[in-house]
């Protein structure tokens, strides 16, 4: 759906997103691991913005497993985002830049729980080798923002190892927020 141009003041969107990431580190078969999801479809995330603030927030988004091959076996692993990660949104150009945690939780005895943190932004581009995206601002009209990002583990299992990831996606639908 087109987004109402110009935007309202305050509003909350429902999303339509794919994600594409890369891992690496040592532990992965190949030293790496590449994950697109869903395999069909889309994921249904939300997210709020008050133009005038210059804010965003994710308020919704599900988690996303796959599993892995590791040195220690197949393991289906988990990623979950950090409570409800904040960011800016400049409204002349409709950048968005979002901090965020997540969460890698191995179903393994043998593997324990990472955390990347990172900055998604749509003013931003990845070109690593599996994955390359540009980032695209949220334009007035336009119904399509990606952001992208990439981060250090810390802890746990992956720690020392890198993620890269792209989010694409796709306003379904706006509601004005009082």
């Amino acid at each position: 759906m087109p987004l109402p141009d110009p935007l309202p003041p305050s509003f909350s969107a429902t999303l339509a997103v794919t994600v594409r990431a890369l891992i690496r580190h040592p532990i992965l078969k190949g030293g790496r691991q590449s994950v697109e999801a869903p395999a069909e479809g889309t994921l249904e995330a939300r997210a709020e913005v008050d133009r005038q603030a210059g804010t965003l927030r994710i308020t919704a988004f599900p988690s996303v497993s796959d599993r892995v091959a590791t040195k220690l076996g197949r393991i289906r692993a988990t990623v979950e985002l950090g409570d409800e990660p904040a960011g800016t949104f400049a409204d002349q150009t409709g950048h968005v830049s979002i901090e965020t945690t997540m969460d890698v939780r191995p179903k393994s005895l043998l593997a324990s729980d990472s955390t990347v943190m990172m900055t998604l932004s749509s003013d931003a581009a990845l070109d690593v080798e599996g994955l390359a995206a540009q980032g695209d601002p949220l334009d007035d009209g336009d119904d399509r923002v990606r952001l992208v990002g990439q981060g250090p583990f810390k802890g746990g299992t992956l720690a020392g190892g890198t993620m890269w990831l792209v989010l694409d996606c796709t306003v379904e639908s706006v509601d004005v927020l009082p």
